[in-house]
């Protein structure tokens, strides 16, 4: 039921999901790209996750990371997957920085981005964000599941209905109208079978 719910919501959404990147490869050990970060960028470390900031982003990067270290195993149970090594998050100041501080082309819409072979999790600063979005937490939820899910998967590839399914699905980034449209479909048997 819940991989029906994942596919549906996927397909009512309607968006694309950003690139992945390939790892970079050295001595058959896998090395992740850690981004360049010019001065007066700190961070919160947990064991689940380290958040990057500038000090315009302190308070949010606080309360991200203090959500990201409950958040992340409560994703990994509900998955019945691992966590992993901790989780880079970065909190983009601007949009230039959010753009080339990644190891790819973002999407334009994109509030957040996740590139689960790095361990990477880039966000837009809720100073950058447009306030029509998603919470910064439902954010970084949706991110840490393709994550987490990319590290489940390994080296294949996640479907991208799955990818983006079980994401919203664990932030909750589905609303009344959506079940609702689920519930109609599922009755009339128009809903895509598995």
């Amino acid at each position: 039921m819940q991989l029906l719910l994942a596919f549906s919501l996927w397909c009512l959404a309607a968006f694309g999901s950003p690139s992945w990147t390939a790892p970079v490869q050295s001595a058959d050990v896998f090395v992740p790209r850690e981004p360049e970060l010019e001065r007066g960028w700190v961070s919160y470390s947990s064991i689940y996750a380290d958040v990057f900031h500038t000090p315009q982003d302190r308070r949010t990067a606080l309360a991200l990371s203090r959500h990201a270290a409950v958040s992340i195993p409560r994703i990994a149970g509900e998955l019945g997957i691992a966590t992993g090594g901790a989780i880079q998050v970065y909190i983009a100041p601007d949009q230039s920085r959010f753009t080339s501080l990644q190891p790819g082309e973002p999407p334009a819409w994109a509030d957040g981005t996740a590139w689960p072979r790095d361990g990477l999790i880039f966000l837009r600063s809720p100073l950058i964000r447009d306030g029509r979005s998603s919470s910064m937490h439902q954010v970084l939820d949706h991110e840490i599941a393709h994550v987490l899910l990319g590290r489940a998967f390994a080296h294949r590839t996640v479907p991208s209905w799955l990818q983006e399914g079980v994401a919203q699905l664990v932030a909750r980034e589905y609303s009344p109208e959506t079940l609702d449209a689920l519930s109609a479909g599922s009755l009339a048997g128009s809903l895509l079978s598995l």
